[in-house]
């Protein structure tokens, strides 16, 4: 199973609404956030960002960057930012149920 990654940098603070909203909306488990500072040659400010990324399987991948994209108002707002790409290598870790280990 081939799978994408798709990065996301919003502004602090909208990642973990988009979290929620994936979780909620499509089904989408996995997903990490961290938080920066992002610059730009255009401004003299520095913008606190957070960078949200999420793995997904290829054919569930199209579907997840639209949503992305229309949740993030991307078209409306400069300085947010999404890509996609392949991962080359992937494997997953499923958590054992607590009643199991005792």
């Amino acid at each position: 199973m081939e799978t994408k990654l798709i990065t996301c940098v919003v502004p602090r603070g909208l990642a973990s609404h988009l979290i929620e909203s994936l979780a909620q909306k499509l089904g989408v488990t996995s997903a990490s956030a961290y938080s920066g500072r992002g610059a730009s040659a255009r401004r003299d400010v520095i913008q606190e960002v957070d960078v949200l990324s999420v793995p997904v399987a290829d054919e569930k991948a199209d579907e997840v960057f639209s949503y992305l994209y229309y949740e993030m108002e991307i078209d409306k707002h400069p300085g947010r930012l999404i890509y996609q790409e392949t991962l080359d290598q992937t494997s997953s870790l499923d958590l054992l149920d607590h009643a199991l280990l005792d």
